[in-house]
């Protein structure tokens, strides 16, 4: 009203209604993008979680798994199907332990690929050598730790508070960067503003004629008609524009859903590789870094030295002392057992003759007995022993002394100590640059994507709209023309389309390109820079301040900051791990436990076991039974030793039969009667005939020396049989063997075998154990050898009594609230050893990467150029649609005035005149009465002149 006033007083006509309404347009339309670009910094800046106003949506409230869970499948579902069929090739590619490398030429691909408009925009800085270099010097000025990684000393040294300095270098490096970004790419945004100070200025021109008046804007003093040929030229120049602006209308806003489509996927990428790497997904089999730390801490609390469970350790350790001693006892004892019996196995032959009861306790594939354990007796009792509950519990007793006892406990718990550090940090860093820079923000990222769309929809809609009206305006002025020929045609649609659209169009077009072509390079030169410089080896480590992976400062003794620098290291191993493009996943190793978890697996599977086997006896189901086997196994076949030779490669002859060393397990495999040899293999070393393991009759010497040549030939020095030859251990000769067939040859060297084992008592290893488990070495016969089996049998017995007494004494210690706690601890552990393989996060990370670098910065920078191009096209029909507008508004307006000041020169002209007429009749009148007076006799002033009498 103030300005209507003064422009009234000032005698300057105001705008119209319909000017009006078309600056208050583009204003509105301006104050709503500037409102939501300043909302969207005001929003970086508010802490999270709280309300800014009314009109701004509060941040979201992400604290636990189900939270995030929910917003991700709520985020993921504007993408369709593709995040499920992405998940599904990820989680195939775990199950066949795929190494997830990164794609061929990943470091070294430029963003959006050679040529694009993305690569166009950089090409400037990229030959300047700014690109990543500029952000390479940001990053390390703003990450003072970039050379403090010492991975041959292991330990990662942080400074207890951020120096001052390095805040401001980092400041001074940032404020370096925007210049030198702004400096080259903030024309757009620049040409905008001049664009809307420039529609301001043009639509006071069109408004107030005291500013066409203006030496810039001069009116011209007379109308002027253009010629044919400059009215076919702008028409052919308006088409092109007009055309353009549709097409690039139409790109604009199919360019607006497909760039909405692409932050869809990107922030659907983004949500899925946060969830995953903090919360973790069962479908990848990895457990996140929440819960990691939870089953960290929980470790840390069970091997506290004070904790209820070490202390129940410590006191299930000190009760099951004798229990272990008596368990061990047994094993030695079994163990001896087993070594001796092997040294006159199936594979030893004393004099050709193999032990029978050997076979039977250590088992012999090349004869096995039926009704015998194949693997034989001793093996199938430890077996039975090794899976019983007793075994179980010394398993749990021995790894609970080596892990919460002494040493092994201080060393695990310091290793767990600092693993927690070290994912604190991690876990810190991952909320504090992922969930709280954008993932929280979301609904804000919503609004500001909704504005860009509207924004992207309305430019795209007027530069149609202003095509269509351009194009109608040259019609109706044609039809203006055409039907008052008289009078100049009105050039208002001509002004509505350059004021009130192409000029918004050009402005709204340059703003938003200067807007988005600032985000493009940035993103653009981020994508190159975390590409080359960060998601390696050395960059991790190199920019790990700049990350988050640092501990928090804080004071305390030597120790806790060794302790603090350890963390943080392992933080940038994990990293390095997980985040780089050639990390190997192994997120224990990187922690330092990967061997400190091994004995989870064994003392897990003892727990359950013992579990299951506390109904049935402590030393096994069947460990009685084969006892019992074995002891009459000892009692009936001890003694029983049978011939059955093994083949040799030089069998012995009768020549050099006399030599024991020859004798002795060397004759081999020796040809004999067809008739009687299956009857001499298998024989046994007592006279008579006796029944073997299998249930068949052995021969004895008296039926062995009669199948030699026939009854009454020969005897045996052993046997019980009269009248004939004597066998004895030197006995035939040499010289009366050579006299004989080769048949009776053989079978008189098989025969003076058995005498020589019958006189020897050195063929066999009768080792003692005493009671400090150590063995005695003792050579005996084969009388001393079956009271020998006999004997470990009976002590082999006792012991097993002694160690089940003891293994129903303790077993409750095991199966109370020591079994409840550890399987609670190490099912944590089970999930920390099976679930902490981060490498499949590299191709969360590759997703995400082509999402924001290949998908959305190369459709921004697309819709920049597209934006340029419209507002360049938008600026060329403002001209055509000003001109125009400017010749027709001048023509008309001079034209008026001519008419007008013709009529008022004409009303002049008569009233001139009528006035020159009355000053003639006026002039004549006077004359005439003059004369009439001066006739009189009267002067002009009324003095007579003449007396009456005319003197």
């Amino acid at each position: 009203r103030r300005l209507g006033r003064a422009g009234r007083a000032a005698g300057t006509r105001m705008p119209s209604r319909g000017e009006s309404r078309a600056r208050s347009t583009s204003l509105s339309m301006v104050a709503a993008f500037l409102g939501a670009s300043v909302a969207s910094i005001v929003s970086a800046s508010v802490p999270p979680c709280t309300p800014r106003n009314r009109f701004w949506p509060p941040d979201l409230v992400l604290k636990t798994a189900e939270d995030f869970s929910t917003v991700r499948e709520e985020v993921c579902r504007r993408s369709g199907s593709r995040a499920e069929e992405a998940s599904t090739v990820v989680e195939k590619a775990v199950l066949a332990g795929a190494l997830f490398t990164p794609s061929a030429g990943w470091s070294s691909r430029s963003p959006g690929g050679e040529g694009q408009a993305l690569d166009q925009l950089l090409k400037y800085r990229v030959q300047n050598g700014m690109v990543p270099s500029a952000l390479a010097k940001v990053g390390e000025s703003c990450s003072p730790a970039k050379n403090r990684v010492e991975a041959v000393v292991g330990f990662y040294e942080v400074g207890e508070e951020q120096n001052p300095d390095d805040v401001g270098k980092c400041s001074r490096e940032w404020s370096t960067y925007y210049l030198g970004l702004f400096l080259p790419y903030l024309a757009p945004l620049c040409l905008g503003g001049l664009c809307v100070l420039l529609h301001f200025t043009c639509c006071f021109v069109a408004c107030c004629r005291c500013c066409r008046r203006c030496i810039c804007c001069k009116e011209r003093g007379e109308p002027r008609y253009s010629s044919k040929s400059k009215v076919i030229f702008v028409l052919a120049l308006w088409i092109g524009v007009a055309v353009s602006l549709f097409g690039i209308g139409i790109t604009v806003n199919a360019l607006a859903f497909t760039m909405h489509a692409t932050i869809d996927w990107q922030l659907c990428t983004g949500f899925q590789l946060v969830e995953e790497a903090i919360y973790g997904t069962t479908r990848m089999r990895y457990l996140g870094t929440s819960r990691a730390l939870g089953n960290l801490e929980e470790m840390a609390s069970t091997l506290d030295f004070d904790n209820d469970l070490t202390k129940l350790i410590r006191t299930t350790f000190q009760e099951t002392g004798e229990f272990a001693k008596q368990q061990d006892k047994l094993q030695k004892r079994l163990s001896h057992f087993e070594d001796v019996l092997k040294m006159s196995g199936p594979g030893f032959r004393a004099f050709e003759h193999r032990c029978v009861f050997c076979s039977l306790a250590i088992g012999d594939p090349q004869n096995v007995i039926i009704g015998f354990p194949q693997t034989g007796l001793l093996p199938a009792l430890m077996s039975e022993l090794n899976a019983s509950s007793s075994q179980s519990m010394v398993q749990i007793r021995s790894y609970i002394s080596d892990v919460f006892i002494g040493p092994g406990l201080e060393d695990l718990a310091s290793r767990v100590k600092r693993a927690i550090g070290a994912m604190n940090i991690l876990d810190s860093a991952l909320r504090v640059s992922l969930v709280e820079t954008w993932a929280q923000r979301l609904p804000s990222i919503d609004v500001i994507e909704s504005l860009r769309i509207a924004f992207f929809v309305c430019l795209g809609f007027l530069s149609m709209v202003a095509a269509v009206i351009g194009t109608l305006s040259f019609f109706i002025t044609k039809v203006r023309a055409r039907a008052l020929p008289d009078r100049a045609p009105s050039g208002k649609v001509h002004c509505c389309s350059w004021c009130c659209l192409l000029f918004f169009v050009a402005s709204g077009a340059l703003l938003l390109t200067g807007v988005l072509i600032l985000f493009t390079v940035f993103a653009g030169e981020g994508c190159v820079f975390l590409r080359r410089e960060v998601f390696n080896h050395e960059g991790i480590a190199r920019y790990a301040d700049l990350l988050g992976l640092r501990p928090t400062p804080g004071g305390g003794t030597a120790p806790s900051k060794a302790v603090r620098d350890a963390s943080a290291y392992a933080a940038v191993e994990i990293a390095r791990s997980c985040f780089a493009s050639n990390g190997t996943g192994d997120m224990l190793l990187a922690l330092g436990l990967g061997n400190s978890l091994e004995f989870q697996p064994p003392l897990s599977d003892a727990l359950y076991k013992l579990d299951g086997l506390v109904a049935k006896p402590a030393l096994g189901e069947r460990s009685a039974e084969y006892v019992e086997i074995l002891r009459d196994a000892a009692a009936r076949f001890g003694g029983m030793f049978i011939l059955d030779p093994l083949p040799v490669a030089s069998p012995a002859t009768a020549l050099d039969s006399r030599s024991a060393a020859v004798a002795n397990g060397t004759l081999g495999i020796l040809a004999l009667n067809p008739n009687v040899g299956m009857l001499m293999i298998g024989s046994t070393l007592v006279p008579e005939k006796v029944t073997g393991p299998d249930g068949r009759f052995k021969e004895g010497l008296n039926s062995f020396a009669s199948l030699i040549a026939g009854p009454g030939k020969y005897t045996f020095v052993h046997g019980t049989a009269g009248g004939g030859y004597i066998i004895t251990p030197d006995l035939p000769s040499a010289s009366e063997l050579a006299a004989l067939p080769s048949t009776t040859q053989n079978a008189l060297l098989y025969g003076r075998a058995k005498e020589h084992l019958l006189a020897s008592n050195r063929s066999f290893r009768c080792d003692t154990l005493d009671e400090e488990g150590n063995s005695e070495v003792r050579l005996c016969g084969v009388s001393a050898f079956k009271d020998f089996v006999s004997q470990e049998v009976a002590l082999m017995q006792k012991q097993m009594d002694a160690a089940s007494a003891e293994a129903r004494r303790v077993e409750h210690y095991f199966l109370s609230d020591l079994r409840a706690d550890l399987i609670s601890v190490l099912r944590r552990i089970k999930e920390l050893r099976t679930l902490s393989n981060c490498r499949f996060l590299w191709a969360r990370i590759e997703a995400l990467d082509q999402a924001l670098c290949e998908d959305v910065a190369p459709n921004v920078a697309t819709s920049c150029v597209n934006l340029m191009a419209l507002a360049s096209v938008a600026a060329v029909g403002t001209i055509i649609q000003y001109k125009v507008w400017r010749h027709l508004k001048d023509n008309k307006v001079v034209g008026q005035e001519l008419a007008r000041f013709e009529t008022t020169h004409s009303r002049f002209s008569l009233r001139i005149q009528e006035l020159e007429d009355e000053r003639q009749r006026r002039e004549i009148q006077l004359k005439a009465e003059h004369q009439q007076a001066l006739d009189e006799g009267f002067t002009a002033d009324g003095t007579k002149i003449k007396d009456d009498d005319g003197t």
